[in-house]
């Protein structure tokens, strides 16, 4: 109920200040455009201080309720995980934005994923090595495998930019 809450407060809150947008650029600009890319601009804007808002919103309805939980075990995980991890001094904000956890969210999930998929795929080349000692095992089809494995760790790793993947790993 809270999110609800606080997703109704959210678009309410963009919708009044699309509408006080929108009528500064009708009042201030006469090219439909000009309108329109400001327009655009002005809607991003919103949406994302929209679910900036929800966000904030779960945050401290997570804190107060569960914060304020009976059982110390849970008073005890909740403020550790709601809490910042450490504070910056204003010497260092001052100078240069240091970018959040929240905002570098967008940026580590699929580092994460593609590290994972490379682990799978070095899992599976390991497979793939171990079973060509195997009789059974037609060589052409595992070496070809092999081959399509390098390939797509090497095309994951050019994504990720920062690991460098040895042929004979």
């Amino acid at each position: 109920p809270a999110r609800v809450e606080a997703e109704r407060e959210a678009a309410a809150r963009r919708e009044q200040e699309l509408r006080r947008v929108r009528e500064d650029l009708i009042k201030n600009y006469k090219d439909p455009q000009v309108i329109a890319d400001n327009e655009a601009k002005a809607l991003a804007a919103a949406d994302s201080e929209a679910a900036e808002f929800v966000a904030l919103a779960s945050e401290r309805f997570l804190t107060h309720t569960l914060g304020s939980d009976p059982d110390a075990e849970v008073r005890n995980i909740s403020t550790a995980y709601v809490s910042e991890k450490y504070t910056l001094s204003k010497i260092h904000t001052k100078s240069v934005h240091v970018a959040s956890e929240r905002e570098q969210l967008a940026d580590r999930v699929p580092r994460a994923v593609y590290a994972l998929k490379i682990a799978i795929l070095q899992w599976r080349e390991k497979e793939v090595k171990a079973s060509l000692t195997n009789p059974g095992v037609n060589a052409d089809e595992a070496f070809n495998e092999l081959q399509q494995i390098r390939l797509v760790i090497a095309e994951i790793a050019r994504y990720l930019g920062e690991r460098i993947v040895l042929p004979n790993s």
